[in-house]
């Protein structure tokens, strides 16, 4: 394992969710902040991640490391967080403090530390590893709450979109205004022009063609045509 650390931060991975760490170039002095969780979720369990083995998440740091070799960086425990939340908390706190984002390398143009970002949502960080369970139980029970309602707001606008459907059919809505005008100037009104203006398809253009012919209107003449939309539409409201 090649992190160092103090005595008094000895890596505890039965009692610390994670760590913040520094990884330091030794030739060019250039380091890189961040931080290391114990144990991974894997099918609802909790695995030993590759922490021991962990060299950083930085391309920069990476190449540089295989690039120079190993032996030519220092792996530091900075501190360990008995959960998540705390130690992104503090990954933030050290890194806005050394100025990961500014600082350049004294007598050089070049940046101190690889870090070529900060960022995320970041709240107050907890004392307990019992807090963070609550508020897993919290957000578990919100997060199935969501859920169910969007479900039902999926088959609500599913039914919804099924009636507007079948409204639209009876009611002739979509057929856009010059309809009506049509209609209330008794105009000749050209059967395939409807078609066209409701955008439906020759499927249903004629099965609406037949039905009017069942109910006993003929579609071709402009005054059946006129009644029957008359008539669906009284019954409809």
């Amino acid at each position: 394992m090649h992190w160092k650390h103090t005595k008094k931060i000895k890596p505890n991975p039965d009692k610390y969710f994670g760590f913040v760490y520094k990884i330091t170039n030794k030739k060019t002095k250039q380091a890189y902040i961040g931080c290391k969780q114990y144990f991974v979720k894997r099918n609802k369990k909790n695995v030993a991640s590759n922490w021991k083995e962990y060299m950083g998440s930085s391309k920069a740091l990476l190449e540089d490391i295989k690039k120079i070799g190993k032996k030519n960086f220092k792996f530091e425990i900075i501190d360990q967080y008995e959960n998540k939340r705390t130690m992104k908390y503090y990954e933030l706190h050290y890194q806005m403090k050394l100025g990961v984002l500014t600082k350049i390398l004294d007598g050089t143009d070049k940046y101190a530390y690889y870090n070529n970002y900060v960022g995320g949502r970041f709240t107050r960080p907890i004392k307990g590893a019992d807090d963070m369970v609550e508020i897993d139980k919290e957000k578990q029970l919100l997060t199935k709450q969501v859920n169910t309602l969007k479900r039902q707001l999926n088959r609500s606008q599913k039914r919804i979109d099924v009636l507007t459907k079948d409204l639209e059919k009876i009611r002739g809505i979509g057929i856009d205004n010059s309809w009506e005008i049509e209609k209330q100037n008794e105009n000749v009104i050209d059967f395939e022009a409807y078609r066209k203006r409701i955008k439906t398809n020759k499927e249903e253009y004629n099965a609406l063609h037949d039905f009017m012919i069942e109910c006993g209107y003929d579609p071709h003449d402009q005054v059946d045509v006129a009644q029957f939309w008359d008539d669906i539409e009284e019954s409809a409201s």
